[in-house]
């Protein structure tokens, strides 16, 4: 009876320490937590307080074709000199740079300690669109670089859109990649949507005839949003190629009117090929809303666009 007795109360000795267990877990670990938190703070104050942490110098790093200075006065970026690294709100600094029709990409990164250093790479000229009075000249993505006089450079074959709104916000600023900004719109009516289609189909429109070997001498490609693609070459006449669909049917026939040496029509009509059945020759001051006189008296000046 007495070992039962002792038994007993081992037993009891034994479940109280077990209970006891996890609420001195719980101890050590808010302890434990507590101890963490109060040193973040104080590591926290430390860095937020320290001039090794403030910013020293900002360094631009930039391809050819842009001018640091300019850049850098342009968008203030002295005035983050002084401001803890910590604080610097560096997605937005490229999201502002990234604005600039200059402006391909950049990448702002603090480091070495006290300092900025802003990488910009140079937005490419890709795209020459014909105006009146000369050339808008556009990047990679569509977006809206410089302008050029009628007898500027071109590097490329020109293109010509009868409407060159859907390049621009409502606020006339540039958008990049315009015609995917335009078709990912919620609402979108049936002209934009056309005009949207259409410059995506110009685009390919040039690039198949860049691939192409013995075209003559192109003056540009074009799309119209009542007549479509269209292609036109040197003392040759305008061709109406049409909509994106069955595009390289409409190219290849579109070729062999342009390979016929026996072909007697020049510059002065154009062709339509837009419909496989129906093919035609006309005078081209008879194609409504085009016309092949300047808009000024300067000679030098591109024809205004259909």
């Amino acid at each position: 009876m007495r070992y039962s007795s002792d038994n007993t109360v081992v037993t009891d000795r034994m479940i109280k320490t077990e209970q006891s267990r996890p609420v001195k877990k719980r101890v050590r670990k808010a302890v434990r937590r507590t101890f963490y938190l109060l040193l973040f703070i104080l590591l926290f104050a430390v860095v937020n307080r320290s001039d090794f942490m403030n910013v020293r110098n900002i360094k631009i790093i930039a391809g050819d074709g842009i001018n640091p200075v300019e850049v850098n006065n342009r968008f203030n970026l002295q005035d983050y000199a002084g401001m803890n690294l910590l604080w610097v709100p560096y997605g937005m600094i490229e999201w502002l740079l990234d604005s600039h029709p200059e402006i391909a990409s950049s990448r702002v990164v603090p480091w070495p300690p006290g300092e900025i250093t802003i990488t910009l790479t140079h937005e490419e000229p890709d795209i020459y669109m014909i105006r009146p009075w000369g050339y808008y000249v556009l990047g990679k993505n569509s977006q809206f670089i410089e302008t050029l006089p009628p007898y500027g450079e071109v590097a490329d074959i020109p293109i010509k859109l009868s409407d060159e709104h859907m390049l621009f916000d409502e606020s006339g600023h540039p958008l990049p990649d315009p015609w995917r900004q335009m078709l990912a719109k919620d609402e979108i009516d049936n002209r934009n949507l056309m005009l949207a289609l259409g410059f995506r189909d110009l685009l390919t429109l040039r690039d198949i005839v860049r691939s192409q070997q013995g075209i003559p001498n192109v003056q540009y490609v074009g799309y119209h949003e009542r007549y479509g693609l269209m292609l036109k070459c040197e003392r040759e006449p305008l061709i109406l190629i049409g909509y994106g669909e069955d595009l390289m049917i409409h190219f290849t026939r579109a070729l062999k009117i342009l390979s016929d040496t026996d072909f007697p029509f020049g510059e002065d009509k154009y062709v339509d090929i837009r419909f496989e059945e129906y093919q035609c020759v006309v005078d081209i001051d008879k194609l409504e809303g085009f016309s092949t006189k300047p808009q000024n008296t300067d000679s030098n000046k591109n024809d205004d666009l259909p």
